[in-house]
């Protein structure tokens, strides 16, 4: 476990510098979506601050990775194995998820005319950026962030255009498979489908990882 720290420290560490910009995302964008419907749904404006917090956090950890290669070649002549290095970087994309959600809830707490949150919506959250963190990370692994920086702008715009329309047509009620579905099916096949893809893109990683030449 301390390797874990370890490592998940040294990611904080490389990308202090966008930090605060990812602290403002996350209390900065549900305030957009604050909302005067007593039953309004808070997952797009939860949705929007983890997703761009999430992104914020992979393209920075890779880019200062791809500016600083020698620091990678020592991490891994470190005590350190592959495996551990790729597996951190999940942990650290779950700790992302984990304080969004704790400062959404903060905030609609605090802030009565902000969206609530249920635990459907917490989980068909994380169920997408899972399906952000599985497509791109094994990506960057293999190809690096200059070969697939037009694949993180398709990304970025799904997030950015897309996923408010989808969210707005499924919870007004347009959408009426969606809104057939029992709450409690939908969070249970968000987190197994989030824990499936994460399992396979982490097994992908690592197999990648490990072959890359320093």
């Amino acid at each position: 476990m301390k390797k874990y720290l370890s490592l998940i420290f040294k990611d904080l560490v490389i990308m202090k510098n966008n930090l605060p910009f990812t602290a403002l995302i996350i209390f900065g964008v549900p305030l957009i979506f604050l909302t005067t419907e007593p039953t309004g749904t808070g997952l797009a404006g939860f949705l929007m601050s983890y997703t761009l917090a999430l992104y914020m956090t992979v393209q920075s950890l890779a880019y200062y990775e791809s500016k600083y290669r020698k620091a990678e070649t020592i991490i891994n002549a470190a005590p350190y194995s592959r495996q551990a290095i790729v597996i951190s970087r999940y942990i650290v994309s779950f700790l992302i998820y984990a304080v969004s959600l704790l400062v959404y809830v903060l905030l609609s707490l605090a802030i009565p005319n902000l969206a609530t949150l249920t635990v459907s919506d917490a989980l068909v959250a994380f169920f997408i950026g899972s399906i952000m963190m599985g497509v791109l990370q094994p990506l960057t692994y293999k190809f690096g962030i200059e070969k697939t920086r037009y694949i993180n702008m398709v990304v970025m715009i799904g997030v950015g255009i897309g996923f408010p329309f989808l969210v707005k047509a499924i919870t007004s009620g347009n959408v009426d498979f969606f809104n057939s579905i029992s709450p409690v099916l939908i969070s249970c096949l968000s987190l197994l489908l989030s824990l499936v893809i994460l399992v396979v893109s982490v097994i992908i990683s690592i197999i990648v990882y490990k072959k890359k030449e320093f």
